[in-house]
């Protein structure tokens, strides 16, 4: 009880300090100051000498009297009284007195009103700062004294606090020592330890010119000299006991003969097993905790000798003295005996002042007759003193006197101090330290030698380090006389000194001038200790000699012996660049720590990191290997104890600490008993810089365990608040980029509510502010789960308090929200759609976010929103808001209670939910955050006389931070330029910034005399080369020094790298799209060249990751610039090259690595060289090493991964096992897509094996396809980042093999069918890619044809195509089905049960019929949609070319809803920047700049310049907008994505050899028959990268079917029409056994969506939803003219196999040979109007006969005229309004004669016609005269231009044709359905005859 009453006595004073700092505004405490040291260095038993004359410390004389002791008190207290009054009345003499931008900005990210101006009165405790007043003409107010103790905390209320506190804690140390209860004793006295301790360091201040102290460190002193010695004496008490005990066991165990511990021989070993130090390694038993902390024991028993040292407490000091060394066995003699016969001297003094009876007295002389010699340490340990008094001498005392002795005289005070209870025999004290010093081993005298001479010289550096100000503290050794002698190098030889003198035990400091000294006394020391193979003390003595060197200005030195301390260590030579062959295992952390040693780990960890940071400052690649150096060091703590995880993932929440899962880092050993082995500032300051740097470096997930580790150190080993949450800021921001959104909300919500921070004074934790909430951020489901949407809202507007914003301080406040707002861009970076960024501010109830700021400011935004409302209407709401809500309630309320007053923009939406609006949401909100920020930061440096240029580091910093988030928000707003142009202002900021300029030599001053010398350093007149802030400021001195650190190259290679991303998303190509002399003045300069110099740079720093990256952006920009492939791929190539040197890459490179492997392979694929199954099965091999690599990357993400064996033969199944972890890591999307090419390979290389012939089962080849495509889909659906083109090619891909399988009889057609259609679904509503839809309804036309027994499927994969013999009044015999069945297929299928069964029954065969005519009219529908959709690609293709189209002006609509990233994109260069300013004459132009310096500079907000970029746009023409669709259509697909192919050049190169079109085509073309024109089907179809793009070609599509009719009606494809949708019945499932993954408990299940939250996007129940971003109600033209037919059509439609199906007459035809699959759909007026079908032609002869046509167009042009009545044709996709001219100019006309020549080519084109449909006619003899009108009669149709390019369009194989009606239709529909049956036949009596010949 009494502990814990002393702890809160402690704690209440503490947080009375804390209060007085705030209202003094000492933000910036000693603790914090690069040139304060902790006074624990200077002290006893650290020194191992009591050093004196140190600022702050003890006054050398300790031999004044009691008179002039109390007169110094008087003088002091004096002058601390004047001092609290200068703090208040001298106000007007401090430099400051306006607030910083930084904490205005911290003000108002809190939702706080500005900071107050003044320091009187204080309105408020928790305001964020209040400020001094400024000095004014006004006399200052006058301070009364008894108002000081109530407004700010005297040292009268300082000393009673302590004074209090210490009295309850030697209570309890008595309390505890009475019962014996030893554990509750050694509490005690730790409490009272570090509280006295912290004391010491925050109510004392040592430093010059700083915010004084409230006590003196000798008014400390005498008051915690009583506790202290109290703890000190029941410590040795309980020591004897146990002794004892164990001497007892001893006694026994030596009886048994068996053999005990290190603690039964000796508390310490003696003073031969002492070194001079602490061993790396543990050591017994001093480094054992379990009992007793023997190291902490030596500490206090040293500070309390220290402590009665100068409270000259003598006798208690050799009773102290002596039982130690008893209990040690002398083992710290050399350091106590000095003191000890000091002390002895001293009681002689005064016995001999005091006329007592002189040593021995006779009660030591009793006792040595006793013992029969002298009295040694451990004689006087268990003696009992008996005192002898002879009573026949004593004298009679009255009554009076018996009752106050002092009062009558009979007893003075001097008389109990002539007889002493300690023996006094200072020769055999002597003889002892004699016998020490005998014994001792001088390595170990050396050692602390050294290091008692750096203590003095840091002792010295502290009367030197207030460079500039003047101490007001009194001096008390100012005009001693110092009699101290020079120090030598070694140490000197003690044996014969006497120690007469104060000199003998005090040493002054030492002045920088003795730095050799100190310098050659350590390189000694380290020659013996290497010389003794003491390989441990050697390297901490490096160390310190490194410390000294860099000190110095040495960096080489500091290098060398820092270096050298690291090879000693890890035992090796050259270890910051041999390391890791050194430790080439699993678990380098286990192995360093069984090759140093714990304390060796943390000496390592240090020196790496010194290394790092100080000297490996350019080169940033071997600077990150000494910090993964130095983290593998950290974490083997870790190591030590079995408890912690060793998956650095696990680490991600995981803490230790009181009140954790695991209470002790390594239990039952203290990491900091030995100061000089491990100091707690220095491993901290390592730790939190290495941890920082690596996270910079992107190695988020290697950083989790640091971070745990200095979570541990700052919280619960120092208590530091403002260390503790900046780590946890640093972990917000760590757990943010490594989307583990779970425990990031966690951590960032415990900062805002003030949980588990850090209490000073005890072990607990500070009262938290607010409740937390208890919903937990669901990472395994989508962001539009309930809960998901709660708490978003609830941390939407969640922000700091006042109170903890004060707590924090400025720096962290604002840091915290930036890493709150960098959350809520990397989540919004997950979700892959365009923001829609609406009034999402403010909520449609009006109600104010709850602390959040309202404030509007204006100036240099960058800011993506606006308030919806005035900002003066934002004041008024928030001033009438009633005490309903009030402030603190909300933070105070259950968490349901705290969604209630939340703003619920979500939850309670009235327009349906998407996702674009969450993300515009999110941005916004961050937006706003960020921007306040740098906003008022910079314009309160504006208003500075150095203005931005002169900004403070952390400032600075805080800036450029910001810009860099807004950039990445403009980035997701797809603004490119604005995103380039903001990282530019910050690129512009760091270059200018005087921070990275050299400041000029300080001259040195002449000193008239040496008395006015203030011991300044030469050090002091040498370039500074590092400014890190105002001299006159250094109020934010640590913060500045720790952001100065971080304005290096890595910032400034972030800065060049994300001005690269934000341009390479900028749409370029169009040209100039107005008159270039309206162009500003340019601030960008074109990205090839950031990437070159970006490039450079990188190399120069020596960082490979940052170069592949450039490399890697450069071919992204090859790609964009369609730049040749060659050249592309050799850079992918150099990328891959140089991230395959790095040895450990972060996860984000490890990604760019992946997809650089991909990319280089799907590029590869596309300039193929070959169509062989070895290229194909390399392809995959590339594809499956890139899959291994990103499940790794999961697997150490946390993701469980299932493999299967045997391995590596079906690596192709590995996959996560469901349910996963987290969905929003992005390995989920990229993984979708590389299953996907997977997939793709596999299918082809079945083809392919097919084909070849193979011995493996077609069907397992199909069912491993379809199942790792049905893996991707799942993949895709489940992702987060989800697209809509990646799942629409996965189903399509998916139904290409499920067709297959259908024609083994596996898959039911209609779910072949139903997945292609979902493709086109998925792609109509997102991207609307025609060319896919078409391939999609040629897949369904061909399953529905083998679902009417159309096609065979043969054993080599070729497809043998059937006719029924239906004609025009043929009807369906239901026993053809079944002979065709019975042909097709071999195997039992559900059509060959539904056959036996309609044997049976009638209504069975007619049902069977009626699913035919639906699978017929099902195949027609799809030809028919197929025909549509490439009509509408070839009216896209001439749309851009029709002058009519794009000389329309756009309408007022299509102007306002243009794009923002296609104004951007297009006419910012036009409009963002300054104007060119054209001058009259050269007076004007000289002129110019004093008239601009007069006129008041407007800075546009963002959203002006986005506003004007628009209203500049509206002048464009629909040829730009559609100019720029070509561009991203281009950038989507891998067949368009390069200007250049190998392919293409070989095919040029051909040309020259290859022969014309034949006679007659003589107008320069070519013929293609030769040529390999087939698709390349060995790659996919769309580009890795293409998921930004396709966001905007879905809102262009949408933009252009809403403005442009002509777009609208002719270039959409036609949606699915009901027709195709066939119900899949419910048949037996089919003996398939697919091996795939389900994902569907990460998606959102309809019955866990909360009714209240309506959602945009819906689904059918047991469906996954639509991907984010599809528009559920697109425009979608009639699909009647394809359903219902009125007239008669043919409809042609070309199919190139993707899966190597062939033609079973030629089954071999390969590159210009190939065969073509023709489909057909014919519309009759007759009884069977439909007539479909399909049937095989050749490529080139297809090739050849569209030449021709081509041809034949062109010769029409030329000799051809209309006819005023054309014959009805396919409508034409743009109106011709050369008709109408034409008609009027035909009257004047003369008669055209008819081309003979052209209507001969023509009828050689019409017989090519029939050849090619297999109508092969006789041959007319050549001898005979072409009669011409015969040729006429021959011709089948009218010749016109019309019906030629018809013919043209019919055959052309791209796309295909649709034309109605005319005699070219008769014609076609005769020859067409005829051809087909007659091949028919002949190709069945081939098959019958088994002997197929080659046409």
């Amino acid at each position: 009880m009494s502990l814990i009453q002393g702890l809160s006595n402690f704690s209440n004073f503490l947080h009375k300090l804390e209060t007085r700092d705030k209202m003094m505004g000492a933000y910036s405490s000693n603790l914090y100051k690069t040139n304060f040291l902790d006074q624990e260095w200077f002290t006893f038993e650290t020194s191992g000498t009591l050093i004196v004359g140190w600022e702050g410390g003890p006054s050398r004389n300790v031999e004044l009297s009691k008179k002039d002791q109390k007169e110094l008190q008087r003088v002091m207290k004096a002058s601390r009284e004047d001092r609290v009054y200068e703090s208040l009345d001298l106000a007007d003499e401090r430099p400051r007195t306006t607030a910083t931008g930084i904490e205005i900005a911290a003000a108002l990210a809190t939702g706080a009103p500005p900071p107050p101006m003044y320091f009187f009165p204080p309105e408020q405790e928790d305001t964020p700062r209040t400020y001094r007043s400024e000095a004014s003409n006004a006399d200052p107010p006058k301070v009364q004294p008894k108002n000081i103790d109530t407004l700010i905390l005297s040292t009268k209320v300082t000393l009673e606090s302590m004074k209090k506190s210490f009295a309850y804690f030697n209570r309890a140390i008595v309390l505890a020592h009475r019962g014996q209860h030893w554990t509750l004793l050694q509490n005690s006295c730790r409490a009272l330890w570090n509280c006295a301790h912290t004391a010491l360091l925050r109510a004392v201040s040592s430093q010059p010119g700083g915010e004084e102290g409230l006590v003196t460190i000798d008014e400390l002193r005498g008051l915690v000299w009583m506790p202290m010695y109290m703890a000190a004496d029941s410590i040795l008490d309980m020591m004897v006991q146990f002794q004892n005990v164990l001497e007892a066991q001893a006694l026994k165990a030596k009886k048994k003969a068996t053999k005990l511990g290190d603690y039964f021989e000796s508390w310490t070993g003696d003073i031969k097993n002492e070194k001079g130090g602490a061993n790396l390694k543990h050591e017994n038993p001093l480094d054992d905790m379990s009992s007793l902390d023997i190291r902490w024991v030596k500490r206090l028993i040293l500070r309390v000798i220290e402590l009665l040292y100068y409270e000259q407490k003598w006798e208690k000091l050799v009773d102290i003295a002596l039982r130690f060394s008893a209990l040690t066995n002398d083992r710290y003699g050399e350091q106590i005996i000095p003191i000890l016969v000091q002390a002895q001297r001293q009681l002689q003094k005064k016995i001999k002042s005091l006329k007592g009876e002189g040593p021995p007295q006779s009660h030591y002389l009793s006792l040595m007759q006793k013992i029969g010699g002298v009295v040694t340490a451990k004689d006087y340990l268990h003696a009992q003193l008996l005192t002898h008094i002879d009573k026949s001498n004593l004298s009679k005392i009255s009554p009076g006197a018996q009752i106050d002795p002092m009062g009558h005289g009979v007893y003075t005070s001097k008389d109990g101090q002539r007889v002493v209870s300690v023996p006094l025999d200072i020769p055999h004290s002597l003889q002892t330290l004699r016998d020490v010093l005998d014994k001792s081993q001088y390595t170990s005298r050396a050692l602390q030698h050294s290091r008692k001479l750096l203590m003095l010289y840091l002792a010295g550096q502290q009367l030197n380090s207030g460079d500039g100000f003047l101490s007001r503290q009194v001096s008390k050794v100012e005009f001693q006389p110092n009699t101290a002698r020079p120090q030598p190098t070694m140490p000197q030889d003690i044996s014969h000194d006497e120690f007469e003198y104060v000199e003998d035990v005090q040493t002054s400091c030492m002045p920088r001038s003795q730095l050799p000294t100190v310098l050659s006394s350590y390189e000694k020391t380290i020659d013996m200790l290497n010389a003794k193979k003491e390989k441990g003390l050697a390297s901490q003595a490096m160390h310190e000699l490194g410390n000294l060197q860099y000190h110095a200005g040495n960096i080489r030195g500091a290098y060398k012996y820092w270096s050298d301390s690291l090879d000693l260590v890890l035992n090796t030579s050259d270890a910051i660049h041999t390391w890791r062959s050194l430790l080439d295992s699993s678990d380098v952390s286990g192995d360093m720590l069984q090759r140093c040693g714990l304390w060796g780990c943390m000496v390592g960890g240090v020196l790496a990191s010194n290394i790092a940071q100080y000297i490996l400052t350019s080169d940033l690649g071997l600077r990150m290997e000494c910090c993964f150096l130095s983290g593998y060091f950290f974490k083997a703590l870790f190591r030590s104890s079995l408890p912690h995880p060793r998956a650095d993932r696990d680490y991600a929440l995981y803490d230790v600490g009181e009140g954790c899962e695991v209470t002790n880092l390594v239990p039952g050993i203290d990491l900091l008993s030995e100061k000089f082995r491990s100091d707690g500032r220095q491993l901290a300051a390592a730790l939190r810089w290495v941890t920082e740097e690596l996270a910079r470096g992107n190695h988020n997930l290697f950083v989790l365990p640091l971070l745990t580790l200095y979570s541990y150190l700052a919280t619960f080993v120092s208590r530091d608040l403002q260390r503790s949450v900046d780590g946890r800021i640093l972990k917000v921001r760590v757990l943010t980029e490594l989307s583990l959104f779970n425990e990031a909300f966690i951590v960032m919500q415990r900062l805002l509510h003030g949980e588990r921070l850090p209490h000073i004074g005890d072990s607990n934790f500070r009262q938290v502010e607010s409740k937390m909430s208890s919903l937990k951020y669901n990472t395994s489901k989508p962001i539009t789960e309930p809960n998901n949407l709660k708490l978003l809202e609830m941390v939407l507007d969640k922000r700091l308090s006042s109170s903890l914003a004060t707590l924090y301080g400025p720096h962290m406040t604002c840091h915290l929200s930036l890493a709150q707002a960098n959350l809520f861009i990397k989540l919004a970076e997950t979700l892959h759609v365009i923001p829609l960024i609406e009034d999402t501010l403010i909520t449609d109830s009006g109600a104010k976010p709850y602390t959040m700021s309202t404030m509007s400011k204006g100036g240099l935004g960058s800011r993506g929103v606006k308030l919806s409302t005035s900002s003066a209407q934002s004041r008024a709401t928030t001033k009438s808001g009633k005490s309903n809500d009030p402030k603190k309630e909300d933070e105070e309320e259950a968490d349901s209670v705290q969604h209630k007053h939340a703003n619920k923009r979500f939850t309670a939406s009235k327009k349906p939910l998407t996702q674009e609006m969450i993300k515009g949401t999110l941005l916004a909100i961050a937006d706003q955050m960020v921007g306040t920020i740098a906003e008022v930061i910079q314009e309160n440096a504006e208003h500075d006389k150095h203005g931005l240029e002169g900004l403070p580091a952390a400032e600075m910093e805080l800036v450029v931070l910001c810009k860099l988030q807004q950039a990445a928000i403009a980035r997701q707003k797809h603004h490119s330029a604005m995103a380039a142009r903001i990282v530019m202002s910050a690129l512009k900021l760091l270059k200018s910034s005087r921070l990275f300029k050299k400041r000029k030599e300080v001259i040195a001053q002449p000193r008239p005399s040496s008395l006015k010398s203030d011991g300044t350093s030469r050090r002091r007149h040498m370039y500074k080369d590092v400014p890190v802030s105002n001299p006159e400021n250094s109020l934010f001195q640590y913060q500045n020094f720790q952001s100065r650190a971080r304005l290096d190259a890595r910032l400034w290679l972030n800065c060049r790298q994300a001005l690269v991303k934000c341009l390479l998303i900028e749409v370029r190509g169009l040209g100039e799209v107005k008159d270039p002399e309206t162009k500003v003045l340019q601030e960008l300069a074109d990205c090839r060249q950031y990437c070159i110099e970006g490039l450079g740079e990188a190399e120069a720093c020596g960082d490979l990751e940052v170069q592949a990256d450039f490399l890697y952006q450069g071919a992204l920009l090859n790609i964009m610039e369609g730049k040749s492939q060659e050249t592309t791929i050799s850079l992918i190539e150099d990328a891959i090259m140089l991230l395959n040197k790095v040895p450990k890459l972060s996860i984000p490179t490890q990604q760019q690595l992946v997809t650089c492997m991909v990319l280089k392979t799907d590029l590869q694929a596309a300039e193929r060289d070959n169509d062989s199954v070895l290229f194909t099965e390399k392809t995959l091999v590339q594809y499956l090493s890139a899959q291994q690599l990103i499940l790794k990357q999961m697997e150490t993400l946390g993701e469980e991964i299932q493999h299967y064996f045997p391995e590596g033969e079906k690596s192709f199944y590995s996959t996560p096992i469901s349910p996963m972890k987290n969905i929003y890591i992005s390995h989920m999307l990229r993984l979708a897509q590389v299953k996907l090419r997977i997939g793709h390979a596999m299918a082809r290389n079945a083809a392919k094996y097919i084909r070849n012939g193979t011995d493996k089962d077609p069907v397992v080849l199909w069912t491993e396809v379809l199942g790792v495509l049905t893996t991707a889909l799942e993949l895709s659906q489940a992702s987060v980042s989800r697209e809509a083109n990646l799942e629409a090619e996965i189903l399509f891909n998916l139904g290409k093999v499920e067709r297959m399988l259908v024609l083994h009889g596996k898959v039911q057609p209609r779910k072949a069918a139903d997945t292609l259609l979902q493709a086109i679904k998925t792609s109509y509503r997102n991207d609307h890619d025609l060319g896919l839809m078409r391939q999609a309804y040629l897949e369904v036309a061909l399953v529905y044809l083998f679902a009417v027994g159309l096609v065979i499927l043969k054993p080599n994969g070729s497809l043998e195509i059937i006719q029924d013999g239906m004609d025009d009044t043929a009807s369906v015999r239901p026993g053809t089905m079944d002979s065709v069945k019975s042909k097709a297929t071999s195997t039992k299928s559900y059509k060959s049960k539904k056959d036996r069964l309609s044997s049976r029954a009638k209504s069975g065969k007619s049902e069977d019929m009626d699913d035919s005519e639906k699978h017929r009219r099902a195949a027609y529908v799809a030809i028919r949609c197929a025909t549509a959709v490439a009509q509408a690609q070839r009216s896209r293709m001439l749309l851009i070319g029709d002058t009519v189209v794009t000389s329309q002006p756009l309408s007022e609509t299509a102007q306002d809803d243009i794009p923002d990233f296609l104004s951007l994109d297009l006419v910012s260069v036009y409009t963002l920047g300054k104007k060119k300013k054209k001058y009259k004459n050269e007076i004007e132009e000289e002129l110019a700049p004093l008239i601009e310096a007069q006129e008041t500079k407007k800075v546009e907000t963002y959203e002006e310049q986005v506003s004007r970029t628009k209203d500049t746009a509206k002048e464009l023409g629909w040829i730009h907008i559609l100019g720029y669709q070509t561009i991203l259509q281009r950038m989507c697909f891998t067949a368009t994505v390069s200007a250049s192919s190998t392919k293409k050049n070989k095919q040029e190169d051909m040309a020259e050899e290859l022969g014309d079109l034949g006679p007659g085509f003589d107008l320069g073309f070519i013929s293609h028959a030769q040529y390999d024109t087939s698709l390349n089907h060995d790659v996919v179809r769309s580009m890795l990268l293409c998921g930004s793009w396709i966001g905007r070609l879905n809102r262009l599509h949408t933009y252009l079917a809403s403005n442009l009719s002509v777009y609208s009606s002719t270039c959409c494809g036609i949606y699915p029409p009901s027709m195709l949708t066939l119900p899949v019945p419910a048949l037996p499932k089919m003996d398939l056994e697919v091996i795939c993954r389900s994902y569907s408990q990460n998606q959102t299940n309809p019955g866990d969506m909360d009714p209240s939250i309506p959602l945009a996007i819906t689904a059918d129940p047991g469906k996954p939803l639509p991907p984010p971003g599809s528009n559920m109600e697109p425009y979608m033209p009639s699909d009647r003219p394809v359903t219902s037919p009125t007239e008669p059509q043919v409809a042609l439609q070309f199919y190139q196999p993707s899966l190597e199906e062939t033609d079973p007459l030629n089954p071999d035809a390969k590159g210009p040979d190939s065969r073509v699959l023709l489909l057909y759909a014919l519309f009759k007026k007759t009884t069977q109007p439909t007539v479909q079908g399909l049937q095989w032609i050749s490529m080139a002869q297809l090739n050849d006969l569209h030449d021709r046509l081509a041809v034949l167009g062109q010769r029409g042009e030329i000799s051809l005229q209309e006819k005023q009545k054309k014959e009805p044709v396919a409508p034409s996709p743009t109106p011709s309004t050369k008709a109408k001219k034409t008609q009027r100019i035909k009257a004047l006309s003369p008669k055209v004669q008819r081309d003979e020549q052209l209507e001969t080519l023509l009828m050689q084109c019409i017989t090519d016609v029939m050849s090619l449909l297999g109508m092969v006619s006789e041959p007319e003899p050549s001898n005979l005269p072409i009669d011409k009108k015969s040729i006429k009669k021959k011709i089948p149709f009218e010749v016109s231009k019309t019906n030629i390019r018809c013919l043209e369009n019919l055959f052309d194989p791209s796309f295909g044709a649709l034309i109605c009606g005319g005699e070219m239709v008769k014609w076609l529909l005769k020859i067409v359905h005829t051809s087909d049956t007659s091949l028919s036949k002949e190709s069945t009596k081939d098959t019958a005859a088994s002997s197929p010949t080659k046409n």
